[in-house]
Formats: structure tokens, C-alpha cells, sequence
């Protein structure tokens, strides 16, 4: 925590991250079959299945129908033949959900006007697979102007039904596309990148709990949405960027591995991590039934 606290205090530290990152990332060459039997054993008979992808640092080299071209080598090759072999596993009987997080820099637009969502037009910043995927024709995406999901199969409707209805609505709320997930127990898997990393659905029990005792942890945000019924004022309830600082990474991935919901795994060095959404969920509940879990340190702000 001392670390954490440390790293999102000194902003040159997070600059010089970002500036190292690329360089640092690991390189994998891996068997597109292989992977695409690893994702299958994880979302057999599974009809609700969210996923987070990482095609950076991913080289496919074998050949045959998942693999022409024989090695994809530019971003968007990878990106591509990721999507192609995800779409496979999750057949036709069943949802996929994909993160398509955007990105809103300041409060307000240039104009002085709150920030414009338009769901069909918004790019994400959560990578080149997402961003392929909830531009694909048969593909709807949430109309929540934070955190949003984009999703395909039977259930993407009732995921994203009411999600903006009630009052100040949180991004992981009660009506939120991510508390269904884990109403309806969802398996949650990552590809290319660890599970606990990029986890948000562990935010849905702090979103939903009666009285989150953290003073201050939440602010109200506008947008304006444009939707099928026309542009939208909506205001949501966003926790404060600066509880990152308290957010306990760490202590979270030990519980979900000595409680046996995360499952981590490997194929050539490409992590194929996934847990069960409403297990993740009970837990998480049960540890902050009585603490701000996971945020410790919480009066540094």
C-alpha cells in the first residue's frame, strides 16, 4: 500500500511507466489452436461469458482455418484473429460482452458543455480487439457513459435494459450490465493479460452496498448520451480517482486464489485467467460486509 500510495502521489513515476511499458512488455508466440482450445474448456457451457483482451506482444504461428495468414504480425492482424477465435469458442447460443471503456478526459467539453457518449460512435480505450468487436453490425453496446459494455448473442438486450433508470446511477449499480453479469453467475475470463489486473467486476459490490462507508468516495458526474430516444442529460454517481491510491490490488487476488473462485493458467506464456462473476461477488460482500474492503488507508484520501 505504501508503494501504491507512492506511485499515484508522483505523477513523473506514472509518466515514466507509461514511457518504459512497451519496451517491457513479453513477446509470445503461440498456437492458435492451442489457444483457441484453452478459451473453449473455459466457456464450455457457459451461455453468459465476459471477457478482457490484450493482443499486445501476441504472435500466432501455426497454420490452418484459424490461422491464415500463417503469422500475423501487425496489431491488427493479432487483434483480428483474437476476435475470430473468441467469436468461435462463445458459439451462437451464447453472449459475449466485451469492455468498451471510453474515455473522457475533463468534466467539461471545450464548449463549456458536459461530455457527449454517443454509444454508436465513442471509441474505447480498452484495446483493438474491443474496439473491433462493438463496431461489428450484430453487436449492441451499453448506452452507461462510464465503464461501458458492449455485447452480442441472446442476452445482450435484457444486459443493458433500465441501466440508466433510478437515481444517480453508479457504474457497477444494481441495474448495471455488470451486476447482471454476476446475477446470472457469468464466467469472467482475461486473455493476453492477469485476470486481477483488469477485474472490474469486483467494483459491483461496493457499488450496490447500502451504505458504502467511505465518506466522500463518490462524485456526481453529467453527460450527455445520445440514444435511440434522443440526446440525454444523466447524471451518475463515479468513484474519485483518488481512491485508486487505496485500492488493495494485491490483497484482492491472495483472497479470490485461497477461496478457489480466480483460476489462473497459461498457454505459451499467454495468460487464460477467468472466475465465476457471482462467486467473485459473494466474497467480495462477505469482506467488506463490515470494512471499506478492499481500500485500506482510506483517510489519506
Amino acid at each position: 500500500m505504501a508503494a501504491r500510495q507512492l506511485y499515484w502521489r508522483t505523477p513523473a513515476l506514472r509518466k515514466f511507466r507509461k514511457r518504459i511499458r512497451p519496451a517491457l512488455r513479453p513477446k509470445w508466440t503461440v498456437s492458435a489452436r492451442e489457444l483457441s482450445g484453452a478459451i473453449e474448456q473455459v466457456v464450455a457451457g457457459n451461455n453468459l461469458v465476459m471477457c478482457h483482451v490484450a493482443s499486445a506482444g501476441i504472435h500466432f504461428a501455426d497454420t490452418g482455418p484459424l490461422s491464415d495468414p500463417p503469422i500475423a504480425s501487425r496489431p491488427f492482424d493479432t487483434a483480428s484473429r483474437l476476435l475470430d477465435i473468441l467469436l468461435q469458442a462463445v458459439n451462437a447460443t451464447s453472449t459475449l460482452v466485451l469492455p468498451s471503456y471510453s474515455v473522457f478526459q475533463s468534466r467539461l467539453t471545450c464548449d463549456g458543455q458536459d461530455p457527449l457518449y454517443d454509444p454508436k460512435r465513442t471509441p474505447c480505450w480498452t484495446g483493438l480487439v474491443c474496439e473491433l468487436f462493438w463496431r461489428r453490425p450484430d453487436v449492441r453496446r451499453s448506452e452507461f457513459p462510464i465503464d461501458s459494455l458492449s455485447a452480442c448473442g441472446p442476452l445482450a438486450e435484457c444486459l443493458f435494459e433500465s441501466e440508466l433508470s433510478g437515481c444517480r446511477p453508479a457504474p457497477h449499480g444494481e441495474n448495471s450490465a455488470f451486476a447482471r453479469i454476476c446475477n446470472m453467475n457469468g464466467i469472467v475470463m482475461s486473455i493476453g493479460v492477469p485476470l486481477i489486473e483488469v477485474c472490474s467486476i469486483v467494483h459491483v459490490a461496493e457499488d450496490i452496498h447500502p451504505s458504502w462507508p467511505i465518506k466522500d468516495f463518490y462524485r456526481d458526474r453529467t453527460f450527455r448520451v445520445r440514444t435511440g430516444r434522443g440526446e440525454l442529460a444523466v447524471t451518475v454517481r463515479e468513484r474519485r480517482p483518488t481512491f485508486r491510491r487505496n485500492y488493495c490490488e494485491g490483497q484482492i487476488h491472495r483472497d479470490l486464489l485461497r477461496a478457489g473462485v480466480l483460476r489462473e493458467s497459461a498457454v505459451n506464456g499467454v495468460r487464460v485467467d477467468s472466475l465465476r462473476a457471482g462467486e467473485c461477488l459473494d466474497l467480495m460482500a462477505y469482506k467488506n460486509r463490515l470494512t471499506p474492503y478492499p481500500y485500506y488507508w482510506t483517510a489519506l484520501g
